[in-house]
């Protein structure tokens, strides 16, 4: 099962990744150690294997997903790629993420980087979208991001329809909102950017499925702007005189 779209999946890769993880699981340890690069081939890695074969061993795959995928290229005389990718296997009640980075050079593939985690729940479920054992904090970003969204695209509106001289720069002003203000949904953190700019005031965002919710919002100087000078902008109604 896969969480990416289509085209951001590379078969070569993904099925290298997943020979690596079955014969690790199979303890064909040595064999794993021959796909990694010379660089990362060596004692240090083989421990690596070997312990991770004790924790994963005699444990069946209940499912596996590929969470997370990317391809670089890297250009010059001895051009390669590579190949980012993560999978979130489960083992019944265990969750083990593996994060590849695996380069392929004249058509031929090598394990350059593996890292793995370990959870006792999916990481999908723990950044969920959820209220439960939220504080304060929480919901005043999530109000103030609403509010500012909804301003917004009420300004923006009527800044449409409304006869204002300039409308068209007006529009791509009221667009804009300055700073920045982040909450990670799952944790709490917070960050604050006073320097960045942001289209519609707020944004509700979520970078693969094991990755927590992001909500962040803008101050909407464009469209506060816009009221504060809408009387001196507005085009005066042309009145028709008829004479008989």
């Amino acid at each position: 099962m896969n969480s990416i779209p289509d085209k951001f999946i590379y078969n070569k890769a993904n099925d290298f990744a997943n020979l690596f993880v079955d014969s690790l699981l199979k303890g064909k340890t040595d064999f794993c150690l021959s796909l990694f690069g010379e660089d990362v081939n060596s004692d240090e890695a083989k421990i690596f294997l070997d312990t991770l074969y004790k924790v994963l061993m005699d444990k069946d795959i209940d499912n596996s997903t590929l969470i997370s995928s990317k391809k670089t290229i890297i250009a010059g005389d001895d051009r390669f790629f590579i190949y980012q990718l993560g999978f979130e296997y489960q083992f019944q009640n265990l969750w083990t993420y593996f994060y590849f980075d695996i380069y392929e050079k004249n058509d031929v593939l090598s394990i350059n980087h593996v890292n793995t985690e370990f959870s006792d729940i999916s990481l999908s479920n723990v950044h969920s979208f959820t209220n439960s054992n939220k504080s304060l904090r929480h919901f005043l970003w999530l109000d103030l991001a609403i509010i500012m969204f909804i301003f917004s695209i009420v300004t923006l509106i009527i800044a449409i329809i409304q006869p204002i001289k300039y409308k068209w720069l007006w529009i791509i002003f009221i667009l804009i909102s300055v700073a920045n203000f982040k909450i990670n949904w799952t944790t709490g953190d917070y960050e604050i950017l006073p320097i960045a700019i942001k289209i519609l005031g707020a944004s509700f965002s979520k970078q693969g499925i094991i990755a927590p919710w992001i909500i962040s919002f803008g101050i909407p100087l464009g469209a506060i702007v816009f009221w504060i000078v809408r009387k001196k902008i507005t085009k005066p109604k042309l009145i028709e005189i008829h004479k008989y």
